[in-house]
């Protein structure tokens, strides 16, 4: 599986999926750790826009690519958002 099908996964409702670098857990898409979500899928799509690798930042514009809209956010209100979902 290469990464862009996973972030295809990810945008179509799929709960799991995974290359060496990309995960999907739940309704969150990570890249390289739980300490780096790209997107939280909700009633909309929620997309960090912060920085983290070159690898990460494609990541980022695939999945911005293949979406209509999204929220942009930040690593740490994201983590927070993770956080309050779990609880």
């Amino acid at each position: 599986m290469k990464n862009w099908d996973v972030i295809k996964k990810f945008v179509n409702g799929e709960k799991e999926g995974r290359t060496k670098h990309l995960f999907i857990e739940g309704n969150v898409l990570y890249s390289y750790g739980h300490h780096f979500p790209i997107a939280i899928r909700t009633n909309m799509f929620i997309v960090n826009m912060d920085k983290y690798s070159v690898t990460t930042s494609r990541h980022q514009s695939y999945l911005r690519g293949m979406l209509e809209g999204y929220v942009s956010s930040n690593t740490k209100e994201m983590q927070e958002m993770i956080r309050n979902e779990s609880n």
